[in-house]
């Protein structure tokens, strides 16, 4: 029997982020989470979920391999959170998907998100749009997180409802304030150890900046794209200076 499964560093990061007993995982795909948090003994049951029926029987497969009973993994096939009860899970998964789709998904029921604890949250894109969804429909953000895989830096946000966020989640709240802020990670929430994945990220993100300013600035319509260049040159002020205080002898 295996008695390990060995995950990539984005999942092993969502791994790490699941507190309490139960679990679920919405998307589950191969159900690559699920087996490692049921192996480490970290939750007692995961519900695996997923809106078509392949990625389950995938996950089935898998779950039989590590010879997990389908009492501590049951499957369901179903769309979002409809799969689950109100109270169901301590925590709930949702990674790997766009940040427009992960809004959708959560404003499909909202009563029901308050039921649950703790909220793990990976998009692939539309961190922005995500983000600002979460602000503005009875989420705290309380951690984030970056994470390097392959050539690509994955954002990962923990949410709460705000009726069960701590008052420090609620202050977490209130730093982020317009939409700069919304389109990246809360730099003080950042351990050490992420340094230089975020020296990375700024990079790349200040070059997509930079190339945007540049191929506005080459329009025949200066007029049309004049209230675009005047924010994407204050983007570039505001993140310059937040690094230069995170990274005084540079980024480069």
């Amino acid at each position: 029997m295996k008695t390990d499964i060995l995950l990539s560093p984005r999942l092993e990061l969502i791994a790490q982020l699941v507190k309490g007993n139960i679990a679920a995982d919405i998307g589950t795909d191969h159900g690559f989470v699920p087996i490692r948090l049921l192996l480490s003994g970290k939750c007692q049951q995961v519900i695996l979920a997923d809106i078509n029926e392949g990625p389950l029987q995938k996950a089935k497969e898998n779950l039989q391999a590590y010879s997990i009973s389908p009492d501590m993994a049951p499957l369901r096939l179903g769309s979002g959170l409809q799969v689950l009860s109100p109270y169901e899970a301590d925590t709930v998964i949702i990674a790997g998907m766009g940040g427009e789709l992960i809004a959708e998904i959560l404003a499909e029921e909202p009563a029901k998100n308050e039921t649950f604890a703790r909220f793990i949250l990976q998009p692939r894109t539309k961190e922005a749009v995500l983000r600002r969804w979460l602000l503005e429909n009875g989420f705290y953000i309380t951690d984030e997180r970056l994470v390097e895989e392959r050539d690509r830096i994955c954002q990962v946000l923990v949410a709460e409802p705000v009726m069960r966020a701590s008052e420090e989640a609620a202050i977490c709240a209130e730093r982020i304030r317009d939409g700069f802020e919304l389109q990246y990670p809360p730099f003080w929430f950042l351990r050490e150890s992420e340094r230089q994945v975020l020296k990375r990220f700024a990079q790349k993100e200040l070059k997509r900046l930079e190339n945007l300013l540049c191929q506005l600035q080459r329009s025949s319509d200066r007029d049309a794209v004049a209230d675009a260049i005047r924010r994407i040159r204050q983007d570039l002020q505001r993140l310059t200076a937040i690094l230069s205080e995170i990274f005084p002898n540079g980024w480069d």
